[in-house]
């Protein structure tokens, strides 16, 4: 753990991607309710301005033991990390099955998984109705997760 804090809430919620764009505005939404006790979770650890209200673990999706350990004692997960547009979808696959796996060897009671899979949804039924034979990669590394997500429901 590269940060902690002595602050204790009624919920430990865990933030996967919390250095990102999305997820260091749910950080600082969350941060408002002093009754949660937030952990956030990245492969680069804590920032240089992180909140003194947020617990920071190091972890990569990647490597389950990471993921072990950050989801220690933790009620709910969100996960707003991606790395479709920096990595390989097989990276995508992997590394939110491992997630996922992991919080339902913690027995973490809520799953919160950000994805665009609607927006992308309604723009991949418009180009299958104009090119029948195009696939959109992005739209089934979403669903595919979706599903990883709703198996482990």
């Amino acid at each position: 753990m590269t940060k902690s804090t002595n602050h204790q809430g009624s919920h430990k919620i865990l933030v996967v991607g919390g250095t990102g764009f999305l997820g260091a505005k749910i950080l600082g939404q969350l941060t408002q309710d002093a009754t949660l006790a937030l952990r956030a979770m990245s492969r680069r650890g804590a920032p240089v301005d992180a909140n003194a209200a947020v617990q920071w673990v190091r972890g990569d999706l990647m490597d389950p033991t990471t993921l072990d350990a950050a989801l220690k004692n933790v009620d709910v997960v969100v996960s707003s990390a991606n790395g479709y547009m920096k990595e390989t979808i097989e990276a995508d696959f992997q590394g939110n099955k491992n997630l996922i796996e992991a919080a339902a060897r913690a027995g973490v009671k809520r799953f919160v998984f950000l994805s665009i899979v609607a927006l992308w949804l309604q723009r991949q039924l418009t180009c299958l109705k104009t090119y029948p034979d195009s696939q959109d990669v992005h739209l089934y590394s979403l669903g595919f997760e979706e599903n990883l997500y709703q198996t482990w429901r």
